[in-house]
């Protein structure tokens, strides 16, 4: 049984802007294709309440509350499938899973690998894989049950083509870089993408980076800026 979770959610506003995934997957036919499949599935929305919403306040509120939706999937014997509007979602997605042997494979166009101290923009959703690590908001990651960070050899990234300037030499002397390097693509003329983080036993995640691993690791990271978010 599979309990699909919407998490509506973008830099802290509901339904709006790549909050509206969700809703898009579903209104086009996700569940019922589960269901079409032979799998059951039980579906819910979240939402928080907040008496005075701000994007940080509402972004941890949304992953302590992702992590006890998880929880309690996974209590219950189901398998959560979250469908999220931003990428650290995650973070409240491996706080409810409450294992400490999570490993992360993140296939996304962006690292997420910034932080609030080398961010010219302050993007929380450009702070994903940080976070996942410890390398930022580690007090306000303490308040989301369950989680722990995930060692960096324990998370594969899958695809970027995108990384902006402060992310290049963190990641190079990190062990989460793309065990391949990155290859020298030209940026998309479309910038719409969609990201998914598949979860997996640390063992699984390592023995997928082993096997993904090639000669050319070496190779630089290409600099390349992102624009920075709408308003």
């Amino acid at each position: 049984m599979i309990h699909l979770i919407q998490v509506p959610y973008d830099s802290g506003h509901f339904d709006a802007r790549m909050g509206r995934g969700p809703s898009h997957l579903v209104t086009h036919g996700a569940a019922e294709r589960l269901r079409g499949a032979g799998v059951t599935v039980c579906e819910s929305v979240l939402r928080v309440e907040n008496n005075f919403p701000t994007e940080t306040a509402v972004t941890f509120d949304v992953l302590r509350e992702t992590a006890s939706a998880v929880r309690e999937a996974c209590a219950d014997g189901m398998v959560p499938l979250v469908l999220a509007g931003n990428c650290n979602t995650t973070v409240g997605v491996v706080g409810g899973l409450q294992s400490p042997d999570v490993g992360v494979i993140w296939l996304d166009a962006h690292a997420d690998f910034s932080t609030p101290e080398s961010s010219s923009t302050g993007f929380i959703d450009g702070m994903g894989v940080a976070m996942l690590t410890g390398r930022c908001w580690t007090a306000a990651t303490r308040t989301i049950p369950g989680f722990a960070p995930v060692p960096d050899e324990c998370v594969l990234l899958v695809g970027q083509r995108d990384f902006d300037d402060d992310e290049v030499k963190r990641l190079e002397a990190s062990a989460a870089a793309p065990p391949s390097g990155l290859p020298h693509l030209k940026r998309s003329p479309n910038p719409r993408h969609l990201c998914v983080m598949v979860l997996a036993t640390q063992r699984a995640a390592r023995d997928f980076r082993r096997k993904c691993a090639s000669p050319s690791r070496g190779s630089r990271l290409r600099r390349q800026k992102r624009p920075a978010p709408a308003p």
